[in-house]
């Protein structure tokens, strides 16, 4: 998102269920420094992102081990 120039610094959360079809809350904050609203890049990143549970595994590449 900072790449993306919407921001210069933002938090995010992303929270899921197991068993629940697609991602339960995305949070965001943007301390102030935000370009948009932050409820504007909520449903940016619920169209965008895939936000269920193996999708966001695949995302940050969870299965490489440590």
């Amino acid at each position: 998102m900072v790449g993306g120039g919407v921001g210069d610094k933002w938090e995010v959360e992303v929270g899921y269920g197991m068993g629940v079809g697609e991602g339960v809350w995305i949070w965001v904050e943007s301390f102030g420094r935000g370009k948009v609203w932050e409820e504007k890049v909520v449903k940016g990143m619920r169209e965008k992102l895939e936000v269920r549970g193996g999708g966001m595994m695949v995302m940050v590449d969870l299965g490489r081990g440590i």
